[in-house]
C-alpha cells in the first residue's frame, strides 16, 4: 500500500517511524504530497534537505528502494512532479525557481543532477529513460540505454522544454 504524506508533520513521522531516512529538516508542505509506493518500502530511501524547502503543490514519488532526493536550501517554492525509481537520484541546487510543475522521471538507476539558481518555466520534463525498451533484431541488444542529465547552475528552461536522457546544459 502507498503511503501519502501531505504535512511537514506527517513528513517527519513517517521517516521517524520507518527505514528511512530523513536528512536535515523536513520540507514544509503546501497543498504538495511525498508519496512512497508499495516498492519504496522494501528499501532505504532518503530525503535530504536544506533549510527553508517548501513544496508547493505537486508531488514527490519515492518508487522503489534507494531513491535519493537532495533539495538544497533556499528553495522557497518548489512545484515539483517527481518521480525517483529505485537506486536514482535526483538533486536540485539551491534557490532554484519553478514557475510551474517541473515534471522529472529519474529510472534505471540514473540521476538527474539541477545545479543553484536554475528557473524553470511551464511544463517542463526532465527523464532519464525513454518510456519503452528497444532491442535489435539480429542479437537481443537493447539499444536505447537510459542515461544521467546533467544540469548547470543558473539555466533558464523556457515553457514545454523537454530534456531527455543524456543530456547535459553547462553552468550559465
Amino acid at each position: 500500500m502507498d503511503v501519502t504524506l501531505k504535512t511537514t508533520e506527517e513528513v517527519e513521522r513517517f521517516f521517524q517511524e520507518t527505514d528511512n531516512v530523513l536528512l536535515g529538516p523536513p520540507p514544509k508542505m503546501k497543498n504538495a504530497q511525498i508519496v512512497f509506493t508499495e516498492k519504496a518500502h522494501t528499501g532505504k530511501c532518503i530525503l535530504c534537505c536544506g533549510e527553508d524547502v517548501t513544496l508547493t503543490g505537486g508531488k514527490l514519488v519515492f518508487a522503489g528502494p534507494g531513491a535519493i532526493v537532495y533539495l538544497a536550501s533556499g528553495n522557497t517554492s518548489l512545484r515539483l512532479d517527481a518521480t525517483v525509481h529505485a537506486g536514482c537520484t535526483f538533486a536540485l541546487g539551491s534557490s532554484t525557481y519553478t514557475n510551474g510543475s517541473l515534471h522529472v522521471i529519474v529510472s534505471e538507476r540514473r540521476s538527474v543532477l539541477i545545479g543553484d539558481r536554475g528557473l524553470f518555466s511551464f511544463d517542463v520534463w526532465i527523464r532519464t529513460a525513454d518510456p519503452h525498451l528497444v532491442y535489435r533484431a539480429e542479437d537481443g541488444r537493447r539499444i536505447n540505454p537510459s542515461r544521467d542529465v546533467v544540469i548547470g547552475d543558473h539555466v533558464w528552461l523556457g515553457q514545454s522544454a523537454m530534456l531527455l536522457k543524456g543530456a547535459a546544459i553547462g553552468s550559465g
